[in-house]
């Protein structure tokens, strides 16, 4: 594609957090910028380091900063102790936590911010005025978005109070997602994973109009894995023959749900890997893999049967090699769902009402770590049963970069 080619298309403008969110979106920027597209990726906090490893050049808050800043900035300093981690970088977690901060004193005033930070956390934050700044400097024709909120949402109500075209990306069925997007759905194009978030949206009074039913983009790579490269790990953890591999893929845990108040357990992701652990230890054959969400700064250890998955390893080699996988809420759970795998939910977490996994037929549900055992007995012998099916190959991000490209004809 041409320079002169180029500057003739559309400029598409990503905006994700970590995890399953950067995740979600990287594919569908990969078709748009290899379709002549401009493609800008706003990778925040945990995203940063996954766009960087991705092969893209992200672009953070520390972009945006002005000399104006220099006071937020110095206040952030008294943030970012808390909230250091080697994903995020310095420098940018300067920029997110001062910016944002002072987008919820400008919100709120100095008071009403204080009491809203020293109660939720970042999870108080709505950083319009930042995403304002940033949409104004990079002027994009259409900004594409996950469901999450602060600055992801944010950037939803910046651009359509300028007049943006607008995509939110909706991967799974959450309800308090759900309810996000359909306050800002008026306007923008709502790609869905599935039929249940577009009867959930109709149910909010979406119009039916601003749906479309893509798929998730992040789940498109799962076919893709060899017989090989799962045979290959499976010898690698040490499993048995007719033994079997368990995924435990943790989740931080707050001290209160941001929207209900409901107290939580910090402490819950790290008891339910004790359980996992002593119930690993009298298996020989079978082997359990934690594997730690990116936002989570804990540190393995060992212990025996248990091995560790880094961020560094496929996970989707992973999700094809094990048998079953333990989580409280994560969006990992719909991957391993989609390739056949068993699933029990840890139904414990103040997010377990948000995505109910055993509702959705997705998991077997335990609220009693005592029963974990044996349920995830059950769900193993259930798993040697053959005839489980992989997922069709997927082409949401095609799909999704479609409904973009059509925007514009």
């Amino acid at each position: 594609m041409t320079n002169d080619l180029q500057s003739t298309m559309p400029t598409a403008l990503f905006v994700a957090y970590g995890g399953g969110h950067i995740g979600s979106l990287l594919p569908v920027a990969a078709v748009l910028r290899d379709s002549g597209w401009r493609v800008h990726v706003l990778a925040l906090t945990t995203a940063f380091k996954y766009a960087k490893a991705q092969g893209w050049e992200p672009l953070g808050f520390k972009d945006f900063l002005t000399p104006a800043d220099d006071p937020a900035l110095l206040f952030a300093d008294s943030l970012v102790g808390n909230d250091a981690t080697d994903l995020v970088p310095l420098e940018e977690s300067r920029a997110y936590l001062g910016l944002s901060y002072l987008d919820l004193v400008g919100e709120r005033g100095e008071e009403d911010a204080a009491r809203a930070y020293a109660q939720k956390g970042r999870q108080a934050f709505l950083p319009v005025a930042t995403m304002r700044r940033i949409l104004k400097r990079l002027r994009p024709d259409v900004l594409i978005t996950t469901a999450s909120p602060r600055a992801e949402y944010a950037a939803q109500l910046a651009a359509d109070e300028l007049g943006i075209k607008r995509v939110i990306l909706l991967d799974l069925p959450d309800a308090y997602m759900v309810d996000r997007v359909a306050s800002v759905a008026a306007g923008a194009c709502v790609c869905v994973a599935d039929r249940l978030s577009r009867e959930m949206l109709l149910q909010r009074g979406v119009d039916d109009a601003y749906i479309r039913v893509a798929g998730n983009p992040a789940f498109d790579s799962l076919h893709a894995v060899s017989q090989q490269a799962i045979t290959d790990y499976r010898a690698k953890a040490g499993v048995a023959e007719d033994g079997a591999l368990v995924v435990w893929a943790s989740q931080p845990e707050p001290t209160m749900h941001p929207a209900t108040g409901e107290v939580g357990n910090p402490d819950l992701p790290a008891e339910i890997e004790t359980a996992l652990r002593q119930w690993a230890s009298g298996r020989e054959k079978d082997r359990l893999v934690v594997r730690y969400h990116p936002s989570e700064a804990r540190d393995f250890y060992v212990s025996p049967n248990t091995g560790f998955s880094s961020r560094a390893d496929d996970l989707s080699v992973l999700l094809n090699a094990c048998d079953a996988l333990v989580t409280m809420t994560s969006t990992v759970a719909i991957q391993a769902a989609a390739l056949g795998k068993r699933v029990v939910s840890v139904d414990l977490s103040v997010f377990s009402r948000d995505l109910p996994l055993v509702e959705l037929g997705i998991s077997r549900g335990v609220t009693s770590l005592d029963s974990l055992p044996m349920v995830l007995e059950s769900v193993l012998e259930e798993a040697r049963v053959p005839g489980d099916s992989v997922a069709d190959s997927g082409r949401a991000a095609d799909f999704v970069a479609d409904v973009i490209k059509n925007m514009f004809v």
